[in-house]
Order: structure tokens, then C-alpha cells, then sequence
């Protein structure tokens, strides 16, 4: 005696709807649950890998090639952050001010205009969202 499993498309279709919903909460759920304490540290800019509207950042020990200046950025525990811009000699530029962590994936951080050298500018903000992020790379997208 054979039996034959009757399946109905509509079905196949309620059985892959909730499979995809299961893929994307786990997503959500990755996302959402940050290790922030893998952003403490200095990131610095890889325009080596950056491309289009995503940037790439590494950790300041990760052997990048040489270059005329390289721009990044230091987090801390504390709430402090400094932007290292590039000097007029192609040297960095220290820049003192404060981050936080707004809802699960967006860094704002708050510069001061002026450096720790007495380099002038504008104070800023800036705000970007954590596509990725390991303990080796950090992948942004700026707004």
C-alpha cells in the first residue's frame, strides 16, 4: 500500500511566508543586540576597501598601506570620543568630544572645533549607522 502526500500551493506558500520571518527576525536580532563594547577603540578609515555609500574601518593595529594622512576615529567606555582628521604636514589631527549609542545601530558623535595642536574648524557632528561589525572590522553608512 503507497501513500501520496498531497500538498497545496497555498501551503508551500503559508510554510516559506514563515521561514522567511524567521530569517529576518534573526537578523533583527543580530543587529539589535550589539556588543558595544566592540566599538570601544580606534577606527580608523580603510578608503582601500570603502566603497560607494559604505565606509570601512579598521582597528588602528591592522597593517594598512601607506598613505598621505588616514582619517578615524577613538570611542571610549566613557562616553569620550576623539576624531583624528589629517594635519596640514599629513600628520594627524586630534579632535576631542563625545559619542553615544542612539537606538541600536547609530553613532552620534559631538566634536570640538578645535584640535589638541590648535588646528581651527568648525565643531561637528557626526552620525553614522553600524552595518557591521567585528572585533576587526567595522562597516558604516554615514549620513
Amino acid at each position: 500500500m503507497s501513500y501520496t502526500l498531497k500538498t497545496s500551493p497555498l501551503l508551500i506558500l503559508l510554510v516559506l511566508t514563515l521561514m522567511l520571518q524567521a530569517c529576518s527576525t534573526a537578523t533583527e536580532s543580530t543587529i539589535s543586540s550589539l556588543n558595544k563594547s566592540l566599538l570601544y577603540g580606534t577606527w580608523m578609515l580603510s578608503h582601500e576597501e570603502t566603497k560607494g555609500d559604505t565606509s570601512v574601518y579598521r582597528p588602528a593595529t591592522y597593517a594598512f598601506p601607506s598613505a598621505r594622512g588616514r582619517t578615524g576615529f577613538t570611542l571610549k567606555e566613557n562616553g569620550e570620543a576623539v576624531e583624528i582628521g589629517i594635519a596640514p604636514a599629513d600628520g594627524p589631527a586630534y579632535y576631542a568630544g563625545t559619542w553615544r549609542l542612539v537606538g541600536d545601530k547609530t553613532v552620534l558623535l559631538s566634536i570640538a572645533g578645535s584640535s589638541a595642536y590648535g588646528f581651527n574648524r568648525p565643531a561637528q557632528t557626526i552620525q553614522f549607522e553600524i552595518l557591521s561589525l567585528t572585533k576587526e572590522i567595522l562597516y558604516a553608512k554615514h549620513f
